[in-house]
């Protein structure tokens, strides 16, 4: 160790201590004096976990907007119905404000379709992103509960919420350039401009 030093301090002499420290560092491996403490730096943290309890699907052309939920009245009050079997819809599909509505979540167990959190906690069953029925342009997206597991998947590499039942169908806003109120969502092609229009975040 006393050689070493040595050599450094011989080999770094004339040259500043920032200098000195850069150079030997460098020169000799991480080595460049006795003042090292003796315990080695910490190691970087792990990177967090993705957050539980779902995700945003937020709108491109306005982050602040978000693929929620407007609820029928048949989930509103206490006589809704709570079970919704047989593909009851629960709601349609638009962008509006990113609140607790707005969080969806994956289901692994079928294909990876998108379900609205918030209803799935006040249902007990999941309420799945997908057509309204029919298979045909401009067909309501909503969400619905369905024995079929039926449901819309999210495409990050493409921004799209692809419809898999109705083929190369998804999700679309029907807005037009410079009107964002009332944006609902619809079917479209996914090759359309307009259906590339989402991203993803925690919050």
């Amino acid at each position: 160790l006393l050689f070493v030093v040595v050599v450094v301090v011989k080999s770094c002499a004339g040259i500043s201590m920032v200098m000195f420290v850069l150079l030997c560092k460098g020169e000799y491996n991480g080595f460049w004096g006795p003042w090292l403490p003796d315990i080695p730096p910490s190691p970087p943290a792990p990177p967090s976990p993705p957050p539980l309890g779902g995700f945003f699907i937020r709108y491109k052309r306005d982050p602040s907007l978000c693929v929620t939920v407007a609820l029928g009245e048949k989930d509103e009050g206490e006589d809704a119905d709570d079970g919704a079997i047989g593909g009851e819809v629960s709601g349609q599909a638009y962008l509006g404000q990113c609140d607790e509505y707005s969080k969806w979540d994956i289901d692994t167990e079928h294909n990876s379709t998108l379900f609205n959190v918030a209803l799935a906690k006040e249902k007990k069953e999941k309420s799945y992103l997908r057509q309204n029925v029919d298979c045909f342009i401009r067909t309501d997206v909503v969400t619905m509960v369905n024995e079929n597991n039926i449901g819309a998947t999210f495409q990050a590499s493409t921004g799209t919420i692809n419809v898999p039942y109705c083929g190369n169908m998804c999700a679309t806003p029907t807005t037009t350039w410079g009107n964002l109120q009332n944006i609902t969502l619809v079917l479209n092609t996914c090759t359309a401009p307009s259906a590339r229009a989402f991203f993803v975040t925690a919050e």
